[in-house]
C-alpha cells in the first residue's frame, strides 16, 4: 500500500515548484557532488533577501535525488543538537551533504563549527555554508583552498523576477512596478507578490501593494511581528544612510534626544551591528525609502540632505569610512559605476598570492608585452600598494600596484610616461598616486566591477580622503571599460609613448568631488569654501597663518595641535613615519590629534575662498 504524502512533503513539492533561476549556482553544486571533483566545501553568500535559504532547500532536494544523505545546521539554533544529527547521519552514510544555513548567526563560532565538520565527516561528504558575508581568509588557509569554492548570489534577472511573480499569481500588468522596486531580490519579490491561493479566493489576479503595505509585510516576514520596537524616524534614517552611528543620528534628527536611538536600533532583529554602527536590512530599507518617496518626498529629501552634508563634513575631516558611505548616494548612471563603493555581489578585493603575478601575466598575454620586464621589476619593489580584484570563484580580474606619486621614478618607458604626465599636468604629487594595472581578458561586466572596486580600494588604502589625482598605465588599454570611467578619467599621451590614464578630482580632492556630485543631484549647492581647504593652500600663506593663529592659542595643547597640522599639510611632504617620530606618538594618537585639530579648524570660515564648485553635475575635463 502506497503511503499518503505528508503535509511536509506537500509543502516541499510546492516550494520546489516555485523555485526560480540560480542555474549557475546549481551547476556548481552539481559539480560538487561529482565523485571525481576535488571540491568538497561550498560557501554561498549574498545580502539579506537574496534567496540563500531557498537555494539551500533546492540543493537539499537535488542532493537527495542523487543519493546523498543530508544533515542541517541552523546557525540560529544550538549547534550541539545539529552536531548530533550530523554525527548520526555521517555514521550511517558514506556520502552526504552537511548544510550550514544562517551562518552569520554563529558569529565567532563559525570557524569552530567548520573545523569540527571537517574533522568528523568522512571523505565522501560535502559541506555547504550559506551566509550574508563573504568567507574570511581562514577558509583558504592550511590547504582548504584546494577543496573550497566561493559562490556569490547575484540578483535575479528581469526575466527570472517576472517568472517568480507569475508563479505567485501576480498579473503581468502589475509585474513591471514590482520588478523595478525589488531590483532582483527574491525576498522583495516574494513579499510584494500576492499569494495565489488568496488571489483565487478573492477572484483577483494579483495587484501591487502600497508602499506602506510592503513595509508592513517585510517587518512581519523578517521579525514575525507587526511593528518594530523603535521610533519611526530612527527607522527612516537607517533606511536612507548606508550605516548609522550616534553622530549621524544626531545630525539627521537635530533637536531630538537621540541618546537612546542607537541602542534601540541595534536591538532590532532587522539591524546588523557593524561595531558601533547599525545597518538596516537591505530589502526593508528599500521598502521604507519607497514608502517615503511616495508619501513623504519632502521629508525624504530633507533627511537625505542632512545625512549627505554630515557625511561630507566627516569625509573632509579625514574619515574614509564616511566617504565610502557618501559615495553610495551617487545616482548619476555612469559616474555611479565609476566611483560608488556599493558592495559587489560577484567580486571582491584581495592581495596577490605568491607567484600569482607571473601566472596572471602569462594567462592573459601580458608576458608578450615589451614592457613586461619593467612592469614586473617595478611591481616587485618594496612599498607597493597592491590591489587584486577577484571574481567570487577566486579568479583575478584586476592586478594593480600603486605608489604615492612622490615616490615615482623614471625606471623605463612606463614609469617615465607616468612621471611625464604627472609633471606636465601639474598634479599635486603629495596627494596623488601612480600605478600600473593589468586587466584580464574577461567580459565587460567583470572589467567594470573590477575597475570600480579597485578605485574604491585605492582610496580606502590611501587612508585619507584628500586624494586629488591618479596616473596609471594599462598595458592592455583596450580592455578598460572606458565608457564607465570616462567622467573622471582622460587618456593622456606621453613623451615616452606609453598611454597614461589620468583620474583627476581637481580642483577638489575626492571627498569634495563626491560631496559636490551628490549635493548637485539633490539640487543643493555644494558647501562654500571652508577653513579646511585653506590648510593646504600654501599659495595663500598670510591667510592660512591668520586662520591658524585665530584657532590655536599659545598653550601647550594648542601648540601641539598646530604642529600636527603643520606636519600633515606641510608644503614639502612629510611621511607618516616622519610625523610620528617628530611628535613621539603612536599612529593611533596621531590620528586622534589630527582629527581634533581638523575639527577645531572646521568651525572657522576661511578668510580666503577656495575654488568654487562647478555648476554642472560633472566637472568638465581640462584639456
Amino acid at each position: 500500500m502506497t503511503r499518503e504524502p505528508t503535509l511536509r512533503s506537500v509543502a516541499d513539492a510546492a516550494d520546489a515548484a516555485r523555485f526560480v533561476g540560480r542555474e549557475e549556482q546549481l551547476r556548481v553544486f552539481r559539480q560538487l557532488l561529482d565523485a571525481e571533483a576535488t571540491s568538497r566545501v561550498l560557501f554561498v553568500h549574498g545580502p539579506g533577501g537574496s534567496g540563500k535559504s531557498a537555494l539551500v532547500r533546492e540543493m537539499t532536494r537535488r542532493a537527495r535525488v542523487h543519493g546523498f544523505a543530508t544533515a542541517h545546521i541552523d546557525g540560529r539554533r544550538p549547534v550541539d543538537v545539529a552536531f548530533a544529527a550530523v554525527a548520526a547521519a555521517s555514521g550511517r552514510e558514506a556520502t552526504g551533504v552537511a548544510f550550514v544555513d544562517e551562518a552569520d548567526a554563529l558569529g565567532g563560532a563559525l570557524p569552530a563549527v567548520r573545523d569540527r565538520l571537517l574533522d568528523s565527516l568522512g571523505g565522501g561528504w560535502r559541506i555547504v555554508v550559506a551566509g550574508r558575508h563573504r568567507p574570511d581568509p581562514t577558509w583558504r588557509e592550511h590547504g582548504l583552498d584546494a577543496i573550497f569554492v566561493d559562490l556569490a548570489l547575484p540578483p535575479l534577472s528581469t526575466s527570472e523576477s517576472a517568472r517568480l511573480l507569475g508563479l505567485r499569481g501576480v498579473a503581468d500588468e502589475h509585474s513591471a512596478d514590482i520588478i523595478r522596486w525589488a531590483k532582483g531580490s527574491p525576498l522583495a519579490l516574494t513579499v510584494a507578490s500576492v499569494d495565489p491561493a488568496a488571489a483565487d479566493a478573492t477572484g483577483g489576479t494579483g495587484s501591487v501593494p502600497s508602499a506602506g503595505e510592503l513595509e508592513q509585510r517585510l517587518v512581519a516576514w523578517l521579525t514575525g511581528r507587526s511593528t518594530l520596537d523603535a521610533a519611526a524616524d530612527l527607522i527612516d534614517v537607517a533606511a536612507i544612510a548606508p550605516s548609522v552611528d550616534a553622530r549621524l543620528l544626531a545630525a539627521a534628527l537635530p533637536g531630538r534626544a537621540t541618546r537612546e536611538g542607537m541602542p534601540a536600533l541595534l536591538a532590532l532583529p532587522v539591524v546588523e551591528s557593524m561595531g558601533q554602527r547599525a545597518v538596516l536590512h537591505d530589502v526593508l530599507a528599500a521598502a521604507v525609502r519607497e514608502r517615503m518617496r511616495r508619501s513623504e518626498p519632502d521629508r525624504l529629501r530633507e533627511l537625505t540632505v542632512r545625512i549627505v552634508r554630515h557625511l561630507g563634513t566627516r569625509a573632509r575631516l579625514g574619515e574614509v569610512a564616511a566617504l565610502m558611505d557618501l559615495s553610495q548616494f551617487v545616482e548619476h548612471p555612469v559616474l555611479r559605476d565609476a566611483i560608488s563603493n556599493r558592495p559587489g555581489p560577484n567580486h571582491y578585493v584581495d592581495l596577490p598570492a605568491d607567484g600569482e603575478f607571473d601566472r596572471f601575466t602569462a594567462r592573459h598575454g601580458f608576458d608578450e608585452n615589451l614592457d613586461v620586464h619593467e612592469v614586473r621589476r617595478w611591481s616587485a619593489q618594496p612599498g607597493r600598494l597592491w590591489i587584486v580584484v577577484r571574481r567570487s570563484d577566486g579568479e583575478p580580474v584586476l592586478f594593480a600596484a600603486f605608489v604615492p606619486a612622490t615616490q615615482l621614478r623614471d625606471e623605463g618607458p612606463v614609469t617615465a610616461s607616468l612621471l611625464d604626465v604627472a609633471l606636465r599636468e601639474g598634479i599635486d604629487l603629495a596627494t596623488s598616486y601612480a600605478g600600473i594595472g593589468m586587466l584580464a581578458d574577461a567580459p565587460q561586466d567583470d572589467l567594470l566591477e573590477a575597475s570600480r572596486l579597485g578605485a574604491a580600494a585605492l582610496v580606502a588604502r590611501h587612508g585619507r580622503p584628500d586624494m586629488t589625482a591618479v596616473v596609471a598605465h594599462f598595458p592592455a588599454p583596450d580592455r578598460r571599460p572606458l565608457p564607465s570611467v570616462e567622467p573622471i578619467t582622460r587618456m593622456m599621451a606621453s613623451a615616452r609613448g606609453r598611454p597614461v590614464v589620468l583620474t583627476d578630482f581637481r580642483p577638489w580632492d575626492v571627498a569634495r568631488f563626491v560631496e559636490a556630485q551628490v549635493l548637485s543631484e539633490l539640487g543643493v549647492a555644494a558647501p562654500a569654501a571652508d577653513a579646511l581647504e585653506l590648510l593646504g593652500r600654501h599659495d595663500l600663506a598670510s591667510e592660512r597663518e591668520a586662520l591658524l593663529s585665530a584657532v590655536f592659542g599659545d598653550n601647550p595643547r594648542d601648540r601641539r595641535l598646530r604642529t600636527v597640522l603643520d606636519l600633515a599639510y606641510a608644503a614639502s611632504p612629510v611621511t607618516e613615519a616622519e610625523a610620528l617620530d617628530e611628535l613621539h606618538v603612536s599612529r593611533l594618537t596621531w590620528f586622534r590629534l589630527l582629527r581634533e585639530a581638523r575639527e577645531r579648524v572646521a568651525a572657522r570660515t576661511a578668510a580666503a575662498p577656495a575654488p568654487a564648485p562647478a555648476g554642472t553635475k560633472l566637472a568638465p575635463p581640462r584639456h
